[in-house]
């Protein structure tokens, strides 16, 4: 009962990305680090926020709020195929937002790159 009073109080107060990032806490309280559990949203929050500034990510961790690993955001990225070339997944995205959306119109820019193999 406590805990319901507490997660209403918490819904009443926060909304979006903060409720979530409160309700994970206390989902994740008394948790083996090893056995810490992410929604959707906290996992994307996480991926942007690392990906765009190292030490925020570093400093919240520092604070105490429960976040992924810097070890595992980088597994989570390995799994994703980024090789050169057309990515057939990107253009099925592209098609489904721009169906669901009504966009008026639409720019698909590209960009050349250098590789080179290392020697």
């Amino acid at each position: 009962k406590k805990g319901y009073k507490l997660q209403t109080l918490m819904e009443n107060n926060f909304s979006g990305l903060s409720l979530n990032l409160v309700l994970n806490e206390f989902k994740n309280k008394g948790k083996s680090k090893f056995k810490y559990n992410f929604s959707t949203e906290i996992k994307d929050f996480a991926l942007t926020l690392y990906f765009n500034s190292p030490k925020a990510y570093s400093y919240l961790r520092c604070m105490k709020i429960t976040l992924p690993n810097p070890s595992t955001i980088r597994k989570w990225i390995s799994k994703f195929n980024c090789s050169p070339g057309f990515l057939q997944e990107v253009f099925l995205s592209l098609k489904s937002n721009f169906d669901q959306k009504h966009f008026k119109s639409v720019s698909l820019v590209f960009d050349a790159m250098s590789i080179r193999k290392e020697v």
